[in-house]
């Protein structure tokens, strides 16, 4: 297949991964194809509930010995605005990194002890 993007998250834990692999999407045209190589094997599902949040589909996934390749498909209507994202029950961190506010969260304080 002939990607119109290709992005390598070799390496990448989480978040970083899901995170990088949003920014790719909204910058795929709509109905073009993104290629991603992805090294940690947690990556699977999280990829996949941000794909289908965005209103994207996995045309192929394919696993090989230390990778997993996908071939993600932008929905046609990314380039209007009127993508469709159907709500997901899935972690809140997840959810936490896909709508952004992971950046604007404020930094952990320690706990004091007893």
């Amino acid at each position: 297949m002939i990607a119109d993007r290709d992005l390598n998250l070799s390496g990448l834990n989480c978040p970083q991964h899901v995170m990088r692999c949003k920014a790719a999407l909204v910058k795929t045209p709509a109905g073009g194809l993104l290629h991603v190589v992805a090294t940690d094997p947690r990556c699977n599902h999280d990829i996949q509930l941000l794909v289908r949040s965005q209103g994207d589909e996995i045309e192929h996934m394919e696993t090989r010995a230390g990778f997993t390749e996908y071939w993600i498909r932008r929905h046609a209507a990314a380039k209007t605005g009127l993508g469709i994202r159907p709500r997901l029950r899935h972690a809140a961190c997840f959810s936490v990194m896909v709508s952004g506010l992971w950046n604007r969260l404020p930094p952990l304080r320690p706990v004091p002890s007893p």
